[in-house]
């Protein structure tokens, strides 16, 4: 006598099969009670990659009958969400439908997750079907999470944090545009060393309902800003220039202007409390000097670390 097929054996035998009809390493996981019923290792032009993709499968005709739109609706535990958001892998969850022999699947990512009263939902786009064509669409998962993005960013500044940490002179700078609802500023990273400078740009930055100088310190979390009282003169200069400026003596070729700065300077009221150098009225552009704050310091502690050995690390070893 002939049983019933388990469904959901059925769902990860097909999809183990399509992965291999594309010649891409489907593993089985032993342990399914966690989320994750199998793994498979993408594979370009013959050889493995080492990029992993962790899948929950979901096979039988009773997941695709909520429907909203044009997606279906699944509703996972929250424990099963928490940990495939946490997981260090991309996870993709996979519905079979055994009828028509076709999948979908979804990425794991926290917002494509709802809260409900009782549990959670994601919608899974009937469109998002996946087969031997379509396959290719998950290399597109390997973007890094946003923590794993910022701890990348300060691997990166940790040069910036040493040099301004051993007191080498850099300053960043930022655009503030006037009559602009949008907050937008450029960025920029001067490194004064003797005689030169190096300007290294960043792209301008957009973010409604913060100031300029917010983008700033969100940008270099690891630095404060402080400007030297002296230099004000320097970057008032520009604005000094636009204001009094008259004419160039044609003999003389000195330039002459309505007032002396020292004069222009007595009755200059001073908006903001840093210098900075106007741009034709279009926007200000300010130059802080960086600081090592108390998060740089701490940044760099915990990368010495992460990226030293100690003699225990190189010679140390378990029984297993």
């Amino acid at each position: 006598m002939i049983g019933k097929p388990d469904i959901e054996r059925v769902g990860v035998h097909e999809l183990g099969l399509l992965f291999a009809n594309v010649g891409w390493m489907f593993r089985e996981q032993p342990t399914k009670d966690v989320g994750i019923d199998a793994q498979v290792e993408i594979v370009k032009d013959g050889k493995p990659t080492g990029a992993l993709i962790a899948i929950q499968i979901k096979s039988g005709v009773s997941y695709f009958s909520e429907v909203a739109g044009n997606s279906v609706v699944f509703r996972p535990d929250s424990r099963h969400v928490e940990y495939w958001i946490r997981y260090s892998l991309p996870v993709i969850i996979v519905l079979y439908e055994p009828k028509q022999k076709i999948f979908i699947w979804q990425n794991c990512e926290s917002e494509n997750f709802q809260k409900t009263k009782k549990s959670n939902k994601i919608l899974i786009p009937q469109s998002n079907v996946l087969n031997e064509q379509s396959v290719n669409d998950l290399v597109g998962l390997f973007v890094a999470k946003p923590f794993e993005q910022k701890i990348q960013k300060l691997i990166l500044e940790s040069e910036w944090m040493r040099l301004v940490k051993n007191g080498a002179e850099i300053y960043a700078s930022y655009m503030d545009w006037i009559n602009k609802s949008l907050t937008r500023t450029g960025l920029s990273l001067t490194y004064v060393n003797k005689d030169d400078e190096k300007v290294f740009e960043i792209p301008t930055i957009y973010c409604a309902g913060v100031s300029s100088f917010d983008i700033l310190r969100n940008t270099f979390p690891w630095a404060d800003f402080e400007y030297i009282e002296p230099d004000i003169d320097e970057y008032l200069g520009d604005e000094y220039e636009q204001a009094c400026y008259m004419y160039t003596d044609e003999d003389s070729g000195e330039r002459e202007y309505s007032e002396s700065f020292d004069e222009w300077r007595i009755d200059k009221n001073v908006e903001h409390p840093i210098p900075y150098i106007n741009h034709c009225n279009e926007a200000y552009e300010y130059r802080l000097k960086m600081k090592i704050n108390n998060f740089g310091e701490a940044c760099l502690k915990v990368l010495e670390y992460i990226f030293t050995d100690s003699y225990i690390d190189k010679n140390g070893f378990n029984l297993k």
